[in-house]
């Protein structure tokens, strides 16, 4: 089984709830100060990005009211809590220094 994002484009994950607390959380998502939200470019699979872009357009209306800004959020908030509790004793990572950047190219092989 796979992390809840491929889970969900896969459509291995259960759909929401049927509550209030899908609409809410949309809500909250959507009223996110402006300032604290900035596009974002990267690649990914692109099976994967026709499995999330049709579940997004199947869960647009009610009861999840999804986006795909809050799909990618809700997944990568998902995933840095477990990678936080898989590598760093449950605490969120402490901020990386200024001059610290992200490595570009072929990830590196795992072992």
């Amino acid at each position: 089984m796979g992390n809840k994002l491929t889970d969900l484009a896969r459509g291995t994950l259960a759909p929401p709830p049927k509550t209030a607390e899908a609409p809410a959380l949309a809500a909250e998502v959507a009223d996110a100060p402006k300032s604290n939200r900035r596009p974002a470019t990267f690649h990914i699979d692109q099976d994967l990005t026709r499995e999330v872009k049709d579940a997004v357009i199947h869960l647009a209306g009610a009861p999840a009211f999804m986006s795909l800004s809050l799909l990618v959020e809700q997944a990568l908030a998902a995933e840095l809590e477990r990678l936080a509790k898989e590598y760093n004793k449950g605490a969120p990572f402490p901020p990386a220094p200024p001059q610290a950047r992200l490595k570009v190219g072929r990830p590196m092989a795992r072992s």
